[in-house]
């Protein structure tokens, strides 16, 4: 479309092709650039072309009309490429390095996809614009300075733009500020939906599409915020009660009510403990399956008094004769496995329980110290999920809809 545009103003395909060498490279140039920088393309970074496209053709299309119109005035090739670089070239530089700059502020964006094209653009831009400085000229001129050419003339309403300008200025910025207004008015409407980027019946859009009407894996969610633990779980009760809330993230999921009661039982738990467990020294432990068979033998024949007593004493034994069928099978497993294999099963076990068991020990006990939670007790994969990261202590709830509200 460029290419048959160009044709059409310049009356010539060789012009046209010549016009379009600075963008061809600074595309060709930006894609590899994308390649180093970031390996991969998705909708919105792959954008950059045509914006690069709408964009870098100016350069060479306003050097091209110059180095023409000298021609036609009589000059030579030489006379008129210094006199389009002298002219023409300090406007194209300026516009080609401040919208530049603009791309590149785009960077500064927290969206991936932005930031990744406005560095990708950028850079496409500058490259199109030495392009157009430094490889245009050389084409035009062929080798042959001294020559003339003869272009065709400009098409009559191209020439009429430029007359217009000098000879009626006060025309031209009250038509600006008329298409200014006019723009205020016919604003178009905005679409927020992130689906519309992507592909029309890619597998990926039906996958997103499906799920956005599924209230409970909606890739639609709204952040709400509260200053503590308390205002977080009231808030999340009043969202859930909502008939338009499908489903709530909330933080207090994993940190439950600490009432009263349950605060007492916790530190009746503690009561007494002068020292918490050596976890690393479990971990760092050498198991021995045969001692812990032996182990179970030995609780197998304490439960089995203990399951003769409940019966004497007319009480239900189940409970009893449950454990003690647990920790008779188990020493049957142990027994039965190789030595070596049954000792590296109970290593992994034990370090993953002191993995575990540490920090749920080492939470709990803070917790019946102080009285009440704080967000530093969320493991730390859901700290940094649902905990501000500016060091305030605010709290992140996630609310998804109960159905579609993109549609």
């Amino acid at each position: 479309g460029i290419f048959l545009l160009l044709m059409w103003a310049f009356r010539s395909w060789k012009r046209a092709l010549v016009a379009l060498m600075p963008i061809s490279i600074g595309t060709v140039v930006s894609l590899g650039a994308l390649w180093l920088l970031y390996r991969s393309l998705d909708p919105i970074t792959s954008s950059f072309a045509a914006v690069l496209m709408g964009l870098g053709i100016d350069f060479s299309v306003h050097l091209l009309a110059r180095y023409d119109e000298d021609l036609r005035a009589g000059g030579s090739r030489g006379h008129a490429l210094f006199s389009a670089l002298r002219r023409t070239g300090p406007g194209v530089v300026t516009g080609a390095v401040t919208t530049a700059l603009a791309f590149l502020t785009i960077a500064t964006t927290e969206f991936t996809s932005y930031a990744q094209m406005g560095v990708i653009t950028a850079i496409g831009l500058l490259v199109s614009l030495l392009v157009a400085l430094l490889l245009l000229p050389v084409a035009l001129g062929r080798g042959d300075l001294d020559g003339h050419e003869h272009p065709k003339e400009s098409l009559v309403f191209v020439s009429f733009l430029p007359r217009l300008v000098r000879r009626s200025p006060f025309v031209v910025v009250l038509g600006a500020l008329a298409l200014a207004m006019a723009g205020t008015v016919l604003t178009p409407d905005y679409n927020p939906r992130y689906l519309e980027f992507l592909p029309k019946g890619a597998e990926t859009t039906r996958g997103l599409e499906t799920l956005e009407e599924d209230g409970v894996m909606s890739p639609w969610f709204a952040w709400a915020t509260a200053d503590d633990l308390e205002q977080a779980r009231e808030r999340t009760r009043r969202l859930r009660a909502k008939d338009m809330v499908g489903r709530v993230e909330s933080p207090t999921d994993l940190l439950p009510e600490l009432t009263p009661e349950r605060l007492e039982r916790l530190q009746a738990d503690f009561a007494g403990v002068t020292r918490a467990p050596d976890w690393a020294k479990l971990e760092a432990r050498k198991p021995d399956p045969a001692e812990l068979a032996a182990r179970c033998k030995a609780i197998v024949d304490a439960l089995d008094e203990l399951a003769f007593a409940a019966e004497q004493a007319g009480r239900d034994g189940k409970a009893i004769t449950d454990a003690k069928q647990a920790f008779a099978d188990l020493q049957k497993r142990l027994e039965s496995v190789p030595a070596e294999r049954g000792a590296a099963t109970l290593d992994e076990i034990e370090n993953e329980m002191a993995k575990l068991l540490g920090p749920a020990w080492t939470t709990a006990s803070a917790v019946a110290e102080r009285g009440h939670w704080i967000p530093a007790d969320l493991p730390d994969m859901f700290e940094n999920r649902f905990v501000a990261r500016d060091g305030s202590g605010r709290l992140a709830m996630f609310v998804y809809p109960a159905s579609n509200i993109g549609a």
